[in-house]
């Protein structure tokens, strides 16, 4: 999706700017995960803490795997770290296809990459 045309409707611009500072729109326009399925990461407080998008097809896509600009808040289902055993994936979908076949005490690293840096012990 590009930038509305030249006469954008009245509000738009307020839109616009709003998410574009969210990282929602990039400065040029353009949705900043476009072609990917999206997926909210809910903050403990209930927020939105990050959204997470991964894409649809390989066509042009120089990175399968995209948050929004930023820190990465939030966790996938909070509950889970109250279980006594936890089940860890490497991501979102991941997880999800946990919680699908049952298993409620699952969540995300995100990624292996952050896995190894921020789960491993010395």
């Amino acid at each position: 999706m590009s930038a509305p045309a030249q006469q954008p409707a009245q509000g738009s611009a307020e839109l616009r700017a709003c998410l574009t500072r969210l990282g929602i729109l990039r400065d040029t326009g353009h949705e900043h995960l476009r072609g990917r399925i999206v997926f909210p990461v809910i903050a403990e407080s209930g927020e939105i803490g990050t959204v997470y998008g991964r894409a649809i097809d390989e066509r042009g896509k120089h990175d399968r795997h995209l948050f929004l600009p930023g820190p990465q808040r939030g966790i996938f289902n909070p509950a889970a770290l109250r279980s006594p055993e936890i089940i860890l994936t490497e991501g979102i979908i991941d997880a999800l296809t946990f919680w699908g076949a049952g298993f409620k005490n699952v969540t995300t690293s995100y990624s292996a990459k952050r896995c190894r840096t921020n789960y491993s012990t010395p």
